[in-house]
């Protein structure tokens, strides 16, 4: 059971870095949008700072799961578990963005789906 959660674990910390790689494109994409004049600098700070603050929480929450000793974790729903409740704890003290939940929340059962299999 250790190495399938383990295995849950590396798989995770991958798809995690994958979403913050399609958020860092997302501001590439803002900053392309702006300075072709078809978002306003408002939409763009906005954006660029809801998108700062989204790979702030992303990054964080990688600190949390780097922390875990698989040795501690019993089953795949334990480890689902501490995790989304890490991941709430974490955007609910830091004020971050919901939207963080939603896109690492599917990732953690995209994740579970795959090693369930």
């Amino acid at each position: 059971m250790h190495d399938k959660i383990s295995g849950f674990i590396r798989i995770l910390l991958v798809e995690l870095d994958d979403l913050e790689h399609d958020i860092r494109d997302l501001m590439t994409e803002y900053e392309a949008k702006h300075n072709s004049d078809i978002i306003t600098n408002y939409v763009f700070f906005e954006n660029l700072a809801l998108s700062q603050r989204e790979l702030f929480g992303i990054d964080g929450f990688l600190s949390d799961i780097k922390s875990i000793n698989p040795q501690d974790i019993k089953s795949i729903d334990q480890l689902v578990e501490n995790l989304s409740r890490l991941l709430h704890e974490r955007v609910s003290l830091n004020g971050l963005p919901k939207a963080i939940e939603l896109m690492v929340g599917r990732k953690i059962e995209k994740v579970k789906t795959y090693i369930n299999q």
